[in-house]
Parts: structure tokens; C-alpha cells; sequence
């Protein structure tokens, strides 16, 4: 039977001994996820690596009427030139690949 954590009884056995020790507490309800991983650790993927993003720095649109935008890093102040981008590209921003692939920074 389940309580109102929606853990069955029967689990709590096989829960590492740290989240067994905090069973019944707030703490539990908010590491949900940490229990799947302690269950299936093989089904738990690794994060991706954060990307350094450029920021649109101007936007427009080229002649056939599609958006466009001009986008430089505040990282390493490269610029990538006018390029076909959403609306969205242009508020969140595209990734800068040398600065994501970890190459050095250029003499300013």
C-alpha cells in the first residue's frame, strides 16, 4: 500500500540507506528522480555539456522575407555574420562552437 508519498512499503527495503533514513520527510517527495537512479542506475543518461551561447546583437530579414540575425559572443567576441535564424534562435541565442568545443579565447 502506498502512502502519501505514493512509495509502496514494500520498496523501502530496497531504498539506499540514506533515503531510507529520510523516509517520511519533505526531502523524499523532492528526490524522486534520485530514487530511480538509485533503482536503475543503467537507465540514468549523462548530462549534455552546457553550450556557450551567442547573443543577437541585430536582427532583420534577407530578401526572400525569411528572419535573419547577426549574433556575437560575449565570451570570446566572435560574430557569426548574418545568418537565417527564429525568432527564437534570436532570444535564446546560438551556440558559439569554439567556445563550446573548449578552444582558447583570442587575443583581444
Amino acid at each position: 500500500m502506498a502512502d502519501r508519498f505514493g512509495i509502496d512499503a514494500a520498496l523501502l527495503p530496497l531504498l539506499p540507506p540514506d533515503v531510507a533514513r529520510d523516509y517520511g520527510s519533505v526531502v523524499l517527495a523532492q528526490s524522486a528522480g534520485q530514487i530511480a537512479a538509485s533503482l536503475f542506475p543503467e537507465m540514468v543518461r549523462p548530462r549534455a555539456k552546457l553550450r556557450k551561447m551567442m547573443q543577437c546583437t541585430d536582427a532583420g530579414s534577407f530578401p526572400d522575407g525569411k528572419g535573419c540575425g547577426f549574433f556575437r559572443c560575449p565570451r570570446c567576441g566572435r560574430d557569426s555574420g548574418w545568418v537565417y535564424a527564429s525568432r527564437t534562435d534570436m532570444r535564446r541565442g546560438i551556440p558559439c562552437e569554439p567556445c563550446t568545443n573548449g578552444e582558447p579565447r583570442p587575443a583581444r
